[in-house]
């Protein structure tokens, strides 16, 4: 029975060493979402966006990124979406740091730094407001690709959304 609690903390630490990784990649991809206007004609304009840059799709595979190189507009609830994906990420990489301090407890049957009850509480909490966190981010951009009212613009989700549900 002793064996089991060791492997059972390895288990979570990895699985929040994977979190956090899987997290910090949906921050960095800069495609949370495209959008494209669906009457094409030569005001037509393509591209992709995330919370911190707006990239315009131009001729030949080449593309321009910055706030005023597109009609395309994104709200500021998807700036806001990036802040709490990145603070998820961040708790996450407290969880990490505690899950090290837990194997390190229960590998020397010592204290390390924090007594084990306090770990495991900490570890607790902050799994769960990372993973609230992290459906807030992905509920806060969905308020913009759901939006309609888009000064003509078809918006799809990107890779970077569906990445941050995961």
């Amino acid at each position: 029975m002793a064996d089991k609690k060791p492997l059972y903390s390895t288990c979570v630490a990895i699985l929040g060493f994977v979190c956090f990784a899987v997290g910090a990649t949906a921050i960095g991809v800069p495609m949370w979402g495209y959008f494209d206007t669906p009457n094409g004609g030569p005001s037509a304009e393509k591209g992709y966006f995330g919370p911190w840059r707006t990239c315009k799709q131009l001729l030949y595979h080449r593309e321009r990124c910055g706030k005023d190189d597109s009609r395309f507009r994104v709200s500021v609830v998807v700036w806001i979406a990036g802040l709490v994906a990145a603070a998820g990420v961040a708790i996450l990489g407290v969880f990490c740091v505690l899950s090290v301090l837990q194997l390190a407890m229960l590998s020397s049957k010592e204290k390390v730094v924090m007594k084990y009850s306090i770990v495991l509480t900490t570890k607790l909490a902050l799994g769960l407001l990372a993973a609230l966190l992290a459906i807030a981010a992905a509920g806060l951009f969905a308020l913009q690709t759901d939006d309609k009212v888009n000064s003509g613009f078809q918006i799809t989700r990107g890779p970077a959304f569906y990445i941050q549900i995961l």
